[in-house]
């Protein structure tokens, strides 16, 4: 019996990175806000820079930075490279 041939009755083996969330939805979520803010400030509608900044180092950076890094330990290279960008414009932002 070779051994890529599943055992009868043994139990699947978790893969690497299986085990943990989908850091996706933080990632999408930090991009959206963060965006969807700078835009009232931009638009006039919402005159409050201050508040852009620490969401765009805080939320936008950071969070979306740190859900790049989950991506890419899942092995999701294109969540890992959009997040991981966004998340460092944001930081330089």
């Amino acid at each position: 019996m070779s051994t890529t041939e599943p055992v009868p009755g043994a139990q699947p083996v978790a893969q690497p990175g299986s085990h943990r969330a989908d850091p996706a939805p933080l990632g999408l979520a930090a991009f959206a806000l963060t965006t969807f803010v700078l835009s009232f400030v931009n638009t006039g509608i919402f005159k409050a820079e201050p508040v852009v900044f620490g969401l765009a180092l805080a939320y936008g950076g950071l969070a979306q930075f740190a859900a790049g890094m989950w991506e890419f330990a899942k092995g999701n290279t294109f969540g890992a490279t959009a997040f991981t960008s966004f998340g460092a414009n944001w930081i330089r932002f």
